[in-house]
């Protein structure tokens, strides 16, 4: 099980990771607004007010940048490709350093496994984790070689056939996690028509799915369920024999499949779409579970999403609300994306009283330039999710701005080659040595150039502590 959600968290990292666009370099400087929080801080909102930080994107490689009264203090750069990954910083000196995937992985290995099997893990636990590594491994190599538009848009199943295959090849020896993905498929239906609601976009397609308990106790003869409570349970009993362990997952998957049968399990999704299934018009969710045999009483979980075209831009609404144990907890989410650049929007939270609240805008101040920014608000003895009031203070926020970014950011990393490079785990005991010695003196020679950098308030703060007199 643990290689499998590796490659499924990889996989997600990379279609964040991946440039998206050969366009021109694009920068995000990201600021810290201190609010109600830091009023009182004075050296702390000081400091906030002079600090950034600039993510930088380029076709195949990205930094980021520490700014200090808008001056770059320090560099790092990042770039990836199927061979290796390359780094540069003003830290590490001048030139490109390099590491191959094999040693990448291989000192992960190395820092993470090895250790593990010192203090007595489960020999099976450290191999899942190995094997883990390698299909990693191979995923970002794979993922790199393909380029960043089959890696941030993989081709989807186009019929239940396909998909089956996709999961056989994932579950090779377990056909009944055939017959469970199997079944959900069966569980779902395809209408078209006319869908209209006054909330959402008219749509021309309605998917529904409903499962009850019988679907889920089908998990309970899976191998995937017997390998996720055997390497959980593992854990758990360390230094247990194999047959005790045998015994320990046959008694839990009992406890597993009862539960399930006595849940009353239910769970109805429709969803509607538009454009061919290409756009999501709106959602409507129900979920009850009877959990009482866990102790928990009856579980209740219901959510809609609505997107609605109006004649000024689409605005875009969710909310959902879980029921448990006599406490319910409440989501709210709104986004207005108006025609004219500027979009606002609304995350909230509400749980036993205390609100959480989000606020987003977003203005486009020129073809490529966008700011945004981002406010908390908090509200005791809140029953709703409500708007902050025009005259309450955010708790704290942040301010980014979107624009275009100097080419000669990261010139260095996106010319770089394996063999241009220097390839840090080639180096020698002396180079290492030399390395380490260069990268103190940059070190030391930032840290002077940013203590000339920080305001009186942080600099008198810092004396005042003893900071600087040690």
């Amino acid at each position: 099980m643990f290689r499998k959600w590796m490659t499924v968290f990889l996989c997600l990292m990379l279609s964040v990771m991946l440039p998206v666009t050969a366009l021109a370099d694009t920068q995000h400087t990201i600021s810290v607004v201190p609010g109600a929080l830091l009023a009182d801080q004075t050296a702390v909102a000081d400091l906030l007010d002079g600090l950034a930080l600039r993510v930088t994107e380029g076709e195949s490689s990205g930094a980021l940048t520490v700014l200090l009264n808008n001056q770059p203090m320090v560099t790092l750069g990042l770039k990836a490709d199927e061979t290796g990954l390359y780094a540069s910083s003003e830290l590490l000196g001048d030139g490109v350093f390099y590491a191959t995937w094999d040693d990448c992985f291989a000192f992960l290995s190395d820092v993470l496994v090895a250790p593990m099997g010192e203090i007595g893990m489960d020999e099976a636990i450290l191999q899942e984790m190995e094997t883990a590594f390698a299909e990693a491994q191979n995923v970002i190599a794979d993922a790199l070689a393909a380029g960043p538009e089959a890696a941030v848009k993989p081709v989807a199943p186009a019929a239940l056939e396909e998909s089956l295959k996709q999961v056989e090849a994932m579950f090779p020896d377990d056909p009944a996690m055939m017959d469970y993905v199997k079944g959900v498929y069966e569980n779902i239906t395809i209408e078209a028509g006319s869908f209209a609601d006054e909330n959402r976009d008219t749509a021309d397609q309605k998917y529904r799915m409903a499962m009850d308990e019988t679907d889920l106790v089908v998990l309970c003869e899976t191998q995937y369920m017997k390998r996720a409570l055997r390497e959980a349970l593992a854990v758990e009993m360390a230094g247990a024999s194999e047959a005790e362990l045998d015994s320990a997952v046959e008694n839990a998957l009992a406890e597993v499949k009862k539960f399930y049968e006595e849940s009353g399990f239910e769970m109805v999704v429709e969803m509607y779409t538009l454009n061919a299934g290409q756009t999501l018009a709106g959602l409507d969710m129900i979920v009850n579970m009877n959990a009482e045999a866990a102790e928990q009483g009856a579980v209740q979980m219901a959510g809609q999403y609505d997107r609605l075209t109006e004649e000024t831009g689409v605005s875009y609404k969710a909310d959902a609300a879980i029921a448990a144990e006599g406490e319910t907890v409440k989501f709210a989410f709104e986004l207005q994306q108006a025609d004219n650049g500027i979009s606002e929007g609304m995350l909230g939270l509400l749980a036993d009283g205390e609100e959480a609240v989000i606020l987003y805008r977003s203005e486009k101040k020129a073809e490529e330039t966008c700011e945004h920014s981002f406010d908390l608000y908090l509200r005791s003895g809140a029953t709703a999710i409500l708007e902050p009031a025009a005259s309450a203070r955010p708790v704290i926020g942040l301010k980014m701005r979107t624009e275009p970014a100097s080419a000669e950011t990261l010139a260095a990393l996106e010319n770089a080659a394996a063999e241009t490079s220097v390839d840090v785990f080639r180096l020698s005991e002396k180079q290492l040595k030399e390395l380490t010695n260069q990268i103190i003196l940059n070190a030391t020679q930032l840290l002077y150039t940013a203590l000339g950098q920080l305001p009186t308030s942080v600099l008198q703060l810092m004396m005042g502590s003893g900071m600087m007199g040690r």
